[in-house]
């Protein structure tokens, strides 16, 4: 018994950690859609505004126009700070970081945030906020990341750590065939099918390949890898 229970045990315990990340996504991405669709009822903005959407292209980041200031955030023109604020309104919230430099004792610098995180992907660390449920959503790259059971391990992408984009509507967007203001699985074709994150390695690949496994999830409800 004690043999057979050392074999199967933790392929239980794995089975139940995947099926919670699972659970976790789903109710992320449901969560995310509520949120991008009421940011512009609660924030008077349109949707798809660079501001309001909650995606930007890197052309867009780096131009010169910059995020002006709101309700006191000093965000230095910079979007990504102010599509999180504006994000995290939209949720219950614990805390709101904006970078390691931030003089906030609920902020961990960039030596408390290795400690935390040591061992994850890491990318995509601040801005971030996390919600009352424990949710960590984060800037990942030009997109927002979600680690559905925050700083818990394993702390990867395709695993406990998920990517969406939100178009805004904008032709040189990715997805400039998605209505603006809708939150996409990363991973989806710009077609009709949900296809790119075929043949990605979800579990041993790059970490931005790995974001394509969202995805996957979402369309085989399962991590199967």
């Amino acid at each position: 018994i004690g043999v057979v229970a050392a074999m199967t045990v933790p392929t239980l315990i794995t089975n139940a950690q995947k099926a919670s990340y699972v659970a976790g996504l789903k109710k992320a991405y449901s969560q995310l859609q509520n949120a991008i669709k009421m940011m512009p009822i609660n924030e008077g903005c349109n949707q798809g505004d660079l501001d309001c959407a909650g995606y930007y292209e890197f052309n867009n980041i780096r131009s010169s126009v910059g995020c002006l200031d709101i309700d006191n955030q000093q965000f230095d023109h910079d979007c990504d700070k102010k599509r999180m604020y504006l994000l995290s309104k939209q949720f219950k919230t614990q805390k709101l970081c904006y970078s390691s430099s931030d003089n906030d004792d609920n902020c961990p610098n960039n030596y408390e945030y290795n400690q935390i995180y040591g061992g994850g992907d890491g990318q995509g660390m601040f801005p971030y906020f996390v919600t009352e449920d424990g949710m960590q959503y984060f800037t990942y790259w030009a997109s927002i990341g979600v680690d559905v059971n925050g700083f818990k391990g394993p702390n990867k992408i395709g695993q406990d750590q998920f990517v969406f984009v939100v178009p805004t509507g904008n032709k040189s967007d990715y997805f400039s065939d998605k209505p603006a203001g809708s939150v996409i699985p990363y991973g989806t074709s710009s077609g009709n099918g949900d296809t790119y994150w075929k043949g990605i390695d979800c579990k041993n690949g790059y970490g931005l390949d790995r974001a394509y496994c969202t995805a996957r999830v979402l369309n085989t409800g399962k991590i199967d890898y």
